[in-house]
């Protein structure tokens, strides 16, 4: 399951519509005839979306050639001479490909891939077409029609993953907040000083979900978010998945995405972690801001059991 914690979305490649003035000029023409200089035109903004991001396969083992496709649509009226694009791993810490597009017709759809050797563990796949670092103010769409996650799990080759044990097959699964919650699991945002707000919630349900370019969307994970606008900064300790996995279901991987950080302004630390192969998934975090700044964080924790039993009753 993934945990996202966020105060303010952290720059995520946030992008609106950009909205460019032109100095006016006093009058149209000076007396005496002299021509006025003329009002530069401004630039046009442009709007493209993306379409759809898919993996092949869509099911990978370890060592296993995994291509991303991200499929680009031009939904405005005007034609930008190059768009950029990004495709990243882990909440875009790990770049798989990036560039830009050739000319983009409007109404037209360009697709890019890039190739990725995969690596056992779960993962997060971004693609977007506001990658970070990168200005796309003139990008007019939605925040959250420029980029798609995906989430996936890269399997061992071993008998625990693709074979049988003595219950039968095994398979995996994401450790979900919602079904978690139903089973009694406690969560708490742990926040400590009232100058700040915290949040803990779903990210299929997160309401800063159109501005976070990490993992949003995707039922069951949890968001955590952060957010100090006072100088006196604050903190929060929130805990998760107080509770123990049900017919013999046990943790199998633990990680933490960070879209965005400021050493000087933010900062995290895991205070308590899973153990890997325990029925116990309980995990406890510390959050901190330095003055006026926002923190988000993913945890995500992936589960294996045998196939056909609940984990959670």
């Amino acid at each position: 399951m993934t945990c996202l914690l966020s105060a303010a979305r952290t720059g995520r490649a946030v992008s609106g519509m950009a909205l460019l003035l032109a100095p006016i000029g006093l009058a149209a023409q000076r007396p005496g005839g002299a021509q006025a200089g003329k009002v530069p035109s401004p630039v046009a903004s442009y709007q493209v979306e993306v379409q759809s991001f898919t993996m092949t396969p869509a099911q990978p083992r370890a060592g296993d050639n995994v291509t991303f496709q991200l499929t680009l649509r031009n939904s405005g009226t005007t034609a930008p001479s190059a768009v950029p694009w990004l495709i990243a791993l882990q909440g875009g810490a790990q770049m798989v490909g990036q560039g830009t597009t050739g000319a983009f017709a409007a109404g037209a759809i360009q697709t890019v891939t890039a190739t990725w050797r995969a690596v056992a563990g779960s993962h997060a796949a971004l693609g977007t077409v506001a990658p970070p670092g990168i200005s796309t103010a003139l990008n007019a769409a939605l925040p959250s029609a420029k980029a798609k996650d995906l989430l996936f799990n890269v399997a061992i080759v071993s008998a625990s993953s693709v074979g049988s044990s003595g219950n039968g097959p095994v398979t995996q699964q994401l450790l979900d907040w919602n079904k978690a919650r139903v089973a009694g699991a406690r969560f708490a945002d742990g926040k400590a000083q009232a100058a700040c707000r915290a949040l803990l919630t779903g990210a299929d349900t997160d309401p800063y979900r159109g501005t976070n370019m990490v993992l949003h969307g995707v039922r069951g994970l949890v968001v955590a978010h952060l957010q100090c606008m006072t100088p006196l900064g604050g903190r929060m300790n929130p805990e998760f998945f107080d509770f123990t996995l049900r017919n013999g279901w046990r943790v199998r991987s633990f990680d933490i995405s960070q879209p965005q950080s400021n050493p000087q302004q933010n900062g995290w630390q895991v205070l308590v972690r899973p153990t890997l192969g325990s029925d116990r998934p309980y995990t406890k975090l510390a959050m901190w801001a330095n003055g006026v700044s926002a923190l988000t964080l993913t945890v995500e924790i992936w589960i294996e059991g045998p196939a056909g039993t609940d984990p959670y009753q």
